[in-house]
């Protein structure tokens, strides 16, 4: 309903209300660009958007209601396009059918015959917005040097989003009614490019308020005029009955005033745009700022130009630069100008409207504007013309012009603004076609003209003068002769004007036009006179119409008899095309003409409220027989017929149902609607409801809405049903009353539903998720934005998560690092003595990690070790945790707080000719390198690098490559730039002394700690001469000469091979983000949607790419933010704890095999020079086997690092048991070149062999089948044990233990031998003794003695060898069995309590023969029963975190590497 003071002021002004609400709302533009200048122009882009938006919004509100809905579904419909079909014809011609299509219906659904100001007037001007953003945004995808350059100003060259498209479209200056402009010039103003002050607002109020003063006046000129030359007047008998000439003229002064409607609203917002600054269109040649870009309107041009193509050209300008841009030149494909000419009219009719006045008005421009260019060229031949347009007659010329010129630009214009072609060919008949039969000849006429004249003028010389060619088409004449030989003497000055030639050749025509037309008017006696338009009311069931006016006809014949007297009343069809046949008119009074209008039968207001047709009167002629009778014009009569009170309400279902949360007040719970049919808003509208049903606690409004006057409780009562009725104004009930049935929900908490505290993790089962039936419960309560982080703490597995269980030196050669590199912290040992007295701390991945305390604590290297690093070529890496095994970083520590350094390297090594000096020391939370290349001559340099990681007590990779004087820094694996590098100027030289420190720094005695080069402090009587004492855990120090590591490499090193993921992004809802960070420890979910939230929880999951995965729990957090549209009602939920168990997982079985127990060798073949092979048929199998886990392979490191590797041992040691090797008379021999081709290390002592390096099983196979064992000369022995045992996994798993007893056979040579007792004993035993004691083995043939002894000498001998043999034996026996009793005590420790033999003696047969022994061929492969034993976890008290883990049964430790 339309306020009362608009409907004052269109009451005022004789003006619609919806042509007020249309001026008002142009005129609001200047307030927006005011606040935009003000308060917008230096805001954000996305604040410019959203005020030209809503902006734009609320007029097209204002203006059109509910219905601005159109335009908003278009500009998103358009948007999608764009984004979903791209830079392509389809989507260009998408968007040019769905929004041409639109528009049309718009049209064909809203179109009357009346000119109506609707919601289809501003939706033209953005449809061909849209259109032209989707082929600017299709013309951005194209080479430039495919598109032309006024195409290049417009192309997007990248998509635009919907805030820009909003902004774009509803721009408050040129929405409602123009002007055209592009996305990109918008964009430029948005972001204050649009200025003749680059980033300050435009110098625009001057030439704006010009506009607006121009657009008011031909406001007023259209307000004074338009009502004394309305266009309804065409339709009435009056202009019919007028001369030609009048009505000539009458079109010439109409169209002119009606011109100025749209002028004048083209001129106020063409002022609202040069006031924002998109009028601005850069400089002149004199440097003036110009505000033309948005211009509709030339004003002088069109009032002065005498030409139809002037006048074309001067109005609506940016429209038909639209259509030539996007139309007309889009159509060069055709190949014929004249017909790219045709379609484009074409278009422009039928993007008008569906009248057929359009159409007639553009075909008329097309024939006017091709016979004004015939004729323009005909003038240009002439020069009679052209000379007499350069006379003093041209301003009279020129008026004479101007009059036939609006004559016939308002004859086009006439069907488009009288629609329907019953009135436009009602105006054209009385006017007798005269525009259609001229142009039309002209249009026929003139080519032949031109052929005509071309063919009488003589051919002249090419190399004359154009314009001898017009002089010489005249002759003699002397007039002409003149003016020619004037143009031939000034042809350097330039020719003669085209256009005056243009003009006098048009005239001329139309001249001649105007003298062929007969314009007589014959005389007619006078017609009946009635009202043009008539009011009528008729009640409902009644027939009677009540007119206002009363209907009278009057006859200026009167009192003449017959002539003047009205005979009837004819009723004709309305615009509807109905009516006539429901209504009928008669005459009450012949000679006053007074009539009667009434139905002809009752009326139903419910059928049809109301009606329109049209009334003629006519008079009785000249006699009786009503010959020769007159009728007057047809007079539109509009009736309406009034509602009766006839229908009760009725609701629209009969049943309502809702359900509400208990304990609260709602403003609505569910809304009830009756409707009621009668026809008027009296007694269609519901007044009120009532609830019938007492002693409820609801309420209900005079609108429906039912809401609960107490808090509900659904434990007193579940269900709440009452009854509804319905009044309408008219006191009328419903006819059926509604029932409501209402239902209280229990309370809902809100919160995560489906939480698991504990979750296992089976190792090797890949990626699994953490929270499949997780869902966020928010109690109906309206969140725009959802955040949860899940975060997976994995800082006490290993070093900060779980990596491969490698040695550091075989993780550096699995990820493919250059070798040469030197352990500065390697385990301690008799070689590597260094670090013996470093404490160290147990590490879940099996790395040995050495503890500094920043004192006491320091490793000095070998100078051995340290010259094989020189060079200022090197990559240092380490694994640093500040602060120890229980430090963690203080709540409220600042950065920078810790204020002494302290120092992890510290080097000083020689050169060929000099010494160089490098610390790396972290002092707070930044890191430095302290390198002097030459501590002799050149300068020192410190690289600073500012670290949070370096001061947050969490394990960290450091890399550093110094190829100096570039230094690179990894943390982590991502690379880290110095903060900072600076030159230390003059300080004391380092002593030149070579020596390399860990955990610490040096100063010489002689030298004050001040001097030591920034990474000293006062010496105490605890340090020594070391200072700068690191406090801290490193592991896997290592340095290597030469080019750095790659980048690749040093990822490997940090890569861990658990974390965080998510399951399939490509399932992802709308509107959802994912972030997890390098390490995978933290995951944050964020979307608006609650469903698509929850589906995208259930798939966040955990990867362990380790088949032997770390066990141990990680503890799981879930932190929730919500935000919502009332910020203080907003949901707050708590924190959610859990953990994650990985379970221990299957050990593999590694079997040692394929080497008996014994080996029995002659004594000469193991003191050959190459000594016997002590394992030639090993065997090495382990017994788990299974497929790389393909899905871990995507975790950061998966491709160096996969679990490909899980059965590559790293490790086997080969032991001798019992005493020692004596290096004087036995020795253990390894091919060192093979080992060094494989890149296998190995320690060689006298107490074990230890091969180390991470290689295949087969590798291993034959570097131990290679291993010899070799006596020297004369130091053979009755047996030796040796034990082979292997591991992988840096020792977590290791091997059955293989021992291997090696028996030497002497012959009866060595009898003689004074140092071989046993061996001269032996060779008196009888050749038959040998095969059953050795039996097993496989020895070679003896060689035999062929001396013979005496008897008596032989029975001595063999006897008191016999004694000796079996004493020797028994001792060996006896021997045996307690070493074997000492390696079984932990066994027998565990069986104490079922059998205790503590008190038995157990006698030992010393004759029991040696064959008993060793005739069992028993294969000892150490295979163990799996135990299981319950550890707890951190939290004892809690029953379900018991984690189950298999406990090798090994009887010592494996040795690491």
């Amino acid at each position: 309903m339309a306020a009362p003071f608009l409907e004052k002021i269109a009451e005022y002004f004789g003006s619609p209300e919806p042509a007020i609400r249309l001026i008002l709302s142009v005129l609001l533009g200047y307030p927006f660009a005011l606040v935009y200048r003000w308060f917008f122009f230096h805001q954000s882009a996305t604040v410019v958007h959203l005020f030209h938006t809503f902006s734009g919004l609320a007029l097209a509100t204002f203006n059109f209601g509910s219905q601005v809905c159109h335009s908003f579904l278009c500009v998103v419909i358009q948007f999608l396009m764009l984004r979903l079909m791209g830079r392509t014809v389809t989507c260009v011609l998408s968007s040019f059918i769905f929004q041409m299509t639109y528009l049309l219906m718009g049209y064909y659904y809203t179109a009357t015959d009346e000119y109506d100001i609707k919601w289809t007037m501003p939706h033209c001007v953005l449809t061909l917005k849209l259109i032209g953003l989707a082929l600017d945004y299709y013309d951005g995808g194209k080479e430039q040097s495919q598109i032309s350059a006024e195409q290049k100003k417009s192309a997007l060259g990248c998509t635009p989003s919907l805030l820009e498209v909003f902004g774009f479209s509803y721009f408050y200056g040129g929405f409602l009614v123009g002007p055209q402009f592009t996305l990109q010039n918008y964009l430029m103003l948005v972001s204050r490019e649009m200025s003749d002050v680059p980033g300050q607002p435009p110098n625009s109020v001057v030439p704006a308020m010009k506009r607006f003063g121009l657009g008011l006046i031909t406001l007023s000129i259209f307000a004074i005029g338009g009502p004394l030359y309305p266009a309804s007047y065409y339709l009435t008998d009056e202009f019919e009955a007028h001369p030609f000439w009048y009505k000539c003229v009458y079109i010439l002064v109409w169209v002119k005033i009606n011109l100025y409607k749209y002028i004048s609203c083209w001129l106020i917002t063409e002022g609202v745009c040069v006031l924002s600054g998109l009028g601005y269109n850069g400089k002149n040649e004199k440097g003036e700022p110009q505000w033309d870009a948005c211009a509709n309107v030339r004003v002088w041009l069109f009032e002065t130009t005498p030409l139809f193509t002037g006048t074309i050209n001067s109005f609506n300008i940016n429209t038909n630069a639209w259509v030539a841009r996007h139309v007309f030149k889009r159509l060069k494909f055709m190949g014929n100008k004249l017909l790219s000419q045709m379609f484009t009219l074409l278009f422009l009719a039928v993007w008008h409207g569906l009248h057929s006045g359009y159409l007639i008005c553009f075909s008329l421009e097309f024939i006017i504007v091709n016979v004004e260019k015939q004729a323009q060229a005909l003038v240009r031949d002439s020069p009679l013309l052209t000379s007499i347009a350069q006379s003093h007659l041209y301003p009279l010329v020129y008026v004479v012009q101007q009059l036939i010129h609006w004559l016939f630009m308002g004859y086009p214009l006439v069907p488009f603004c009288l629609f329907t072609y019953d009135k436009w060919l009602k105006v054209y008949y009385s006017i007798y076609f005269c525009g259609h039969i001229f142009f039309f000849a002209a249009f026929l006429v003139l080519p032949y003209l031109r052929k005509l004249k071309s063919f009488r003028e003589a051919p002249e010389a090419p190399s004359l003068h154009p314009l001898r060619s017009v002089c010489s088409c005249v002759g003699g004449h002397q007039a002409v002769k003149g003016v020619c030989d004037g143009c031939l003497e000034e042809t350097e000055q330039g020719t003669m004007s085209h256009l005056t030639m243009a003009r006098m050749s048009f005239l001329s025509f139309l001249l001649f036009c105007l003298t062929s037309v007969a314009h007589g008017n014959k005389a007619n006696k006078h017609k009946p006179w009635i009202e043009t338009e008539y009011q009528g009311i008729v009640m409902e069931n009644d027939n009677t119409v009540l007119l206002n006016p009363p209907l009278f006809a009057l006859d200026k014949d009167a009192p003449l008899h017959y002539a003047g007297e009205i005979c009837g009343f004819r009723v004709h069809n309305g615009p509807g095309g109905s009516g006539s046949a429901q209504f009928e008119a008669v005459v009450l009074d012949r000679s006053t003409g007074e009539g009667l209008v009434r139905s002809k039968e009752p009326l139903d207001c419910e059928s049809q409220k109301e009606h329109s047709f049209t009334i003629q009167a006519y008079d009785c002629g000249e006699g009786p027989d009503g010959s020769n009778s007159k009728k007057s014009h047809k007079a539109t009569v509009h009736v309406r017929v009034n509602d009766v009170n006839e229908f009760s309400p009725v609701f629209v279902e009969r049943r309502y149902e809702a359900s509400v949360p208990e304990g609260r007040l709602f403003d609505r719970i569910v809304r009830v609607e009756a409707v009621d049919a009668d026809c008027s808003p009296q007694y269609s509208q519901i007044c009120f409801y009532d609830i019938i049903t007492p002693n409820v606690p609801f309420t209900i409004d005079n609108d429906g809405n039912i809401k609960n006057t107490e808090p509900l409780d659904s434990k007193r009562q579940r269900v709440h049903s009452f009854w509804v009725t319905a009044f309408d104004c008219g006191k009328n009930r419903a006819q059926a009353d509604a029932q409501v049935i209402v239902t209280v929900k229990p309370s809902c908490k809100p919160g995560w539903i489906g939480w698991t505290k504990r979750i296992e993790y089976t190792p090797g089962s890949g990626s699994i998720p953490l929270f499949p039936n997780l869902h966020l419960e928010t109690c109906e309560e309206t969140v725009w934005n959802i955040q949860a982080t899940v975060e997976l703490q994995t800082g006490h597995i290993g070093k900060g998560c779980d990596r491969d269980s490698y040695s550091d030196r075989s993780v550096r050669r699995l990820c493919g690092a250059v070798r040469g590199e030197v352990d500065l912290l390697p385990p301690p040992s008799p070689a590597t003595n260094w670090t013996a007295a470093l404490p160290t701390l147990p590490s879940s991945d099996s790395s040995l990690v050495f503890s500094f305390n920043g004192s006491t604590h320091v490793a000095v290297v070998p100078d051995s070790v340290a010259s094989a690093v020189s060079g200022d070529h090197f990559t240092l890496q380490l694994w640093m945790r500040r602060g120890g095994a229980s430090a963690q970083p203080p709540a409220n520590q600042a950065r920078g707080t810790r204020k002494e350094e302290e120092t992890i390297v510290c080097s000083t090594v020689k050169n060929d000719d000099s010494y160089s000096h490098y610390s790396l020391s972290v002092h707070g939370c930044r890191l430095s390198l302290f390198y002097w290349p030459d501590v002799s001559a050149a300068r020192p340099v410190k690289f600073l690098w500012k670290l949070e990681q370096v001061c947050d007590s969490e394990w960290h990779h450091l890399s550093l490559s110094v190829q100096f004087p570039s230094v690179t820094l990894y943390v982590d694996g991502v690379t880290f730039d110095p903060a900072l590098i600076h030159d230390n100027g003059a300080i004391p030289n380092p002593a030149p002394h070579q020596r390399l420190v860990i955990g610490a720094c040096w100063v010489e005695p002689e030298e004050k700690p001040k001097d030591i080069v920034n990474n000293t402090m006062p010496e105490s009587k605890d340090t020594g001469k070391f200072v700068s004492g690191y406090k801290g855990l490193l592991s896997g120090v290592t340095v290597r000469p030469g080019n750095v590591e790659p980048h690749s490499v040093v990822e490997c090193l940090y890569a861990c091979r658990e974390g965080l993921d998510f399951g399939d992004l490509e399932t992802l809802g709308s509107g959802m983000k994912v972030h997890v960070n390098p390490s995978q420890s933290v995951l944050v979910l964020e979307g608006d949607d609650i469903e698509s939230f929850n589906r995208a929880v259930q798939q966040v999951t955990y990867r362990n790419s380790l088949r032997f995965a770390t066990p141990g729990v990680r503890p799981l957090k879930l932190t929730t933010s919500l935000r919502c549209f009332s910020e203080e009602s907003c949901l707050s939920l708590r924190q959610l704890e859990g953990y994650l168990v990985v379970l221990q997982p299957d050990a593999p079985q590694i079997s040692l095999s394929g080497v008996g127990p014994h080996l029995a060798r002659p004594a000469a073949e193991f003191e050959g020079p190459q000594g016997v092979p002590l394992f030639p048929e090993l065997r090495i199998v382990c017994s788990l086997s299974h497929a790389v886990n393909t899905a871990a392979q995507g975790m950061e490191g998966g491709a160096l690092m996969s679990d490909a590797v899980a059965h590559t041992l790293d490790g086997c040691e080969v032991q001798p048991l019992g005493e020692e090797l004596n290096p004087e008379r036995e020795e253990l021999l390894v091919d060192m070149e093979a080992l060094r081709e494989r890149g296998l290390d190995i320690i060689n002592t006298t107490a074990y062999i230890a091969i180390t390096g991470a290689e295949s099983i087969s590798v291993y196979e034959d570097v131990l089948r290679s291993i010899r064992y070799r006596l020297a000369k004369g130091s053979a022995r009755f047996e030796r044990r040796f034990r082979l045992s292997c591991s992988e996994m840096n020792g977590r798993y290791t091997s059955n233990e293989l021992t291997l007893e090696v028996n030497f056979l002497h012959s009866l040579d060595s009898l003689y031998h004074p140092s071989h007792l046993l061996a001269s004993q032996q060779q008196f035993l009888h050749p038959s003794h040998h095969t059953g004691e050795l039996s097993g083995h496989t020895l070679p043939n003896p060689h035999r003695n062929s001396v013979v002894p005496g008897a008596a000498t032989v029975i001595i001998m063999v006897c008191v060898g016999f004694l000796v043999v079996m004493v020797i034996l028994g001792v060996f026996r006896i021997r045996s069995i307690h070493r074997r009793g000492e390696g079984a005590r932990g066994g027998g420790k565990e069986g104490s309590n079922q059998w205790d033999d503590s008190a038995l003696t157990i006698i030992v047969n010393p004759m029991e023969t040696y064959e008993n022994r060793m005739g069992i061929a028993t294969d000892i492969e150490g295979e163990c029963d799996d135990e299981e034993e319950v550890v707890d976890s951190p939290d004892d008290t809690s029953d379900d975190q018991r984690i189950i883990i298999k406990k090798e049964g090994r009887d010592s430790a494996p040795r690491r590497y």
